[in-house]
């Protein structure tokens, strides 16, 4: 796996930056094409709101590729 630049328990973001959460794991998966894609699962830290209104509340866990990280200082 190539996520050697983040840690299970480092604080993390994507998209917009507004999504807060936190590393608790790491896997891969196949997509479409047969790629291997490396993913983090991430356990919400704030509830998260998309555009159209679904919410995903504190504590959910939800799997990221890890190409789409950045850490959180």
């Amino acid at each position: 796996m190539n996520s050697t630049w983040i840690k299970v328990g480092d604080a993390v973001t994507w998209g917009s930056g507004s999504p807060r959460a936190a590393v608790v794991g790491f896997t891969s998966k196949q997509d479409d094409m047969d790629n291997v894609v490396d993913y983090a699962s991430v356990e919400l830290s704030a509830d998260l709101k998309s555009p159209c209104g679904r919410v995903w509340p504190t504590g959910k866990r939800i799997d990221i590729p890890t190409q789409e990280l950045r850490r959180l200082s």
